[in-house]
């Protein structure tokens, strides 16, 4: 087998790393900004950067474009509170998703050739924030069939995480659940891909993924220092 899909489960698993400290980053000018809110509100106040949205429809102006009004003032303590909103976590889980969800369609696009084209991969993982180790075992040989592997090396905690992902995914995308807890989102996606990863490619052993400047020499190429534990493979 070529290397391309191991090139697809890294490169989503950097952009999901990327996209961790990206939130990270955020979330800390963020909660700075709440402690310190009168000052923002000031700010806000010298030019009204932030400008108001609004529309204004009739049945024949919709196409034109001037229906929507995008530079209206508005007063900053009418916006501040939005800065506390959990909604910014369920666009970050929402896009986390969307990356996991295109590389497992890339993966599978590659390596089993008989997968029906436009099926999506997880289609046969059911949402469950609590699925069983029994209920995952039967599903064992379905992950399996996706991917062109044996089934004695799909771990089920690959489809405990999917299943709880699609679950969270499913509250804020389908049932408009503000609440999503993106860090355990994260550890979630990042998980699969990982059995994903050992799933597809009996060679490897380790996998390391660290899309920025390393400070620490366990990023160095065959250093095995962030192991905490023993590689294994097959059931859990």
């Amino acid at each position: 087998m070529n290397g391309y899909p191991k090139k697809v489960v890294r490169d989503a698993i950097a952009k999901l790393l990327t996209l961790g400290v990206n939130y990270r980053l955020h979330r800390y000018l963020i909660d700075r900004s709440q402690d310190d809110w009168r000052s923002l509100v000031s700010d806000l106040h010298v030019r009204y950067d932030v400008k108001g949205i609004g529309i204004i429809a009739s049945r024949t102006n919709i196409t034109s474009g001037y229906f929507l009004h995008k530079d209206e003032l508005i007063l900053p303590d009418d916006i501040i509170y939005m800065l506390g909103e959990q909604l910014f976590d369920a666009s970050m889980a929402s896009y986390a998703f969307t990356i996991l969800e295109i590389a497992g369609d890339e993966l599978v696009r590659e390596i089993n050739h008989s997968h029906e084209e436009g099926k999506a991969w997880h289609l046969g993982v059911k949402q469950n924030h609590e699925l069983s180790e029994g209920e995952a075992q039967g599903l064992k040989i379905r992950f399996a069939k996706i991917f062109g592997v044996d089934r004695n090396i799909v771990p089920t905690e690959v489809i405990i995480r999917l299943a709880r992902v699609k679950a969270k995914r499913n509250e804020f995308a389908h049932q408009g659940k503000q609440r999503v807890d993106f860090p355990n989102f994260l550890e979630d996606t990042l998980a699969i891909l990982c059995h994903l990863f050992f799933m597809c490619n009996d060679d490897e052993q380790t996998l390391s993924v660290f899309p920025f400047s390393a400070y620490n020499s366990k990023w160095d190429v065959g250093n095995l220092e962030g192991l905490e534990e023993p590689v294994t493979f097959g059931n859990r």
